[in-house]
C-alpha cells in the first residue's frame, strides 16, 4: 500500500510566505479589503485604507438596463476621486457598512400618530423601528455598500456630478427612484444621524436645494454642542451664525401623519458636514 508523503518544511514555508503575503497587503494602504470580513468590530485594522472596499463594485449601478448616463457618471466620479484619508468617504463607507448590517431591516415603519413638538421631530424619526419590506435586492450587502457611501458622497461633495446637477436644477427623478427603492433618501440621513427634521413635511419624499456656509459649525454643534462649535471658529475651523431664538413649543399637540399632507410649507430635511449645508424640499 503506498502511503502519501508530505514535505513539511516546504509547506511551512508555503505557509510563512502567505502568512506575509497578507500582512503586506492588509499593510498597503491601497491593498484590497472587505468590508464584510472586518465589519465594524474590526475597522480599526483598516482605518489607513485608502481604497474602496472590495465589495464597492459599479456593476451594481452599470448592469442594470436603462440606467442613465449621469447615475453612471456620479460612480465613475466617486470610484476616480475616492480617498479613505477624507473624513466625508470614510463616514459614507462607515454609513455604508451600517446599512449592511441592518439588512434586510432597511426601511422606517408606517409611522404613527405624531405626538412630538418640531424640536423633537429629528429624536422621533431615530427612534422609530428598522422594518424589512418586500422589495428585491434588499439582502445583499454589495449593492448598500455602494449605494449608500455613493449617495452620501454625491450629496455632500460639492464637486460631484450629482452636486452640479442639484446647482443647475437639472431633472433627478430617475436618481431619487432608484434609490428609495432600496431605502437610500434623506429620510435614511436623518436615522443615521447624518441630517435633522426642521419641519414635519420633512417626513415625506424630498428633493435637495441650495447650501449656504454654515455646514461646518452646525454639524460641530450637533454633534459636540455649542460651547464646542464656538471654539472651532474662533480657531477657523467653521464659520459660526446666530442661531434663531428658540421658542417653547407644547409638547401635547397631537400631529397624525395624514396632517403632514396638509403643510404649506416645504418638507425640510437640513444636513450638514464639513463645508456644506444643504436642505431638503417636497417634490412636487
Amino acid at each position: 500500500m503506498s502511503h502519501a508523503t508530505f514535505a513539511p518544511l516546504q509547506q511551512s514555508n508555503a505557509a510563512l510566505a502567505f502568512r506575509a503575503s497578507e500582512q503586506i497587503q492588509a499593510n498597503d494602504p491601497r491593498g484590497r479589503w472587505s468590508a464584510m470580513d472586518i465589519r465594524l468590530i474590526s475597522f480599526d485594522s483598516v482605518i489607513h485604507k485608502l481604497n474602496l472596499p472590495a465589495e464597492w463594485d459599479i456593476a451594481y449601478i452599470t448592469s442594470t438596463g436603462g440606467m442613465p448616463q449621469y447615475i453612471i457618471d456620479a460612480y465613475r466620479y466617486i470610484q476616480s476621486v475616492y480617498d479613505g484619508g477624507k473624513p466625508l468617504h470614510q463616514l459614507a463607507v462607515i454609513c455604508g457598512i451600517i446599512c449592511a448590517g441592518l439588512l434586510p431591516n432597511i426601511f422606517c415603519p408606517k409611522l404613527p400618530d405624531y405626538r412630538k413638538n418640531e424640536r423633537q421631530y429629528t429624536d422621533f424619526a431615530r427612534a422609530l423601528d428598522w422594518v424589512a419590506r418586500d422589495r428585491k435586492g434588499v439582502t445583499w450587502a454589495g449593492p448598500f455598500i455602494t449605494m449608500v457611501s455613493g449617495f452620501i458622497i454625491s450629496i455632500y461633495d460639492p464637486s460631484s456630478p450629482i452636486a452640479a446637477r442639484i446647482n443647475s436644477c437639472g431633472d433627478l427623478n430617475l436618481w431619487w427612484a432608484k434609490h428609495t427603492a432600496k431605502g437610500i433618501n434623506a429620510f435614511l440621513l436623518v436615522c443615521l444621524g447624518l441630517a435633522s427634521i426642521e419641519t414635519p413635511s420633512g417626513f415625506r419624499s424630498a428633493k435637495w436645494n441650495s447650501g449656504g456656509t454654515y455646514g461646518g459649525f452646525d454639524a460641530v454643534r450637533y454633534l459636540a454642542g455649542i460651547k464646542a462649535a464656538n471654539i472651532l471658529h474662533d480657531k477657523h475651523f467653521a464659520t459660526a451664525h446666530a442661531l434663531p431664538a428658540m421658542t417653547p413649543q407644547p409638547s401635547t399637540s397631537k400631529r397624525k401623519a395624514r396632517d403632514w399632507d396638509n403643510e404649506e410649507e416645504d418638507d425640510i430635511v437640513a444636513c450638514s458636514s464639513v463645508g456644506t449645508h444643504r436642505k431638503v424640499a417636497r417634490l412636487n
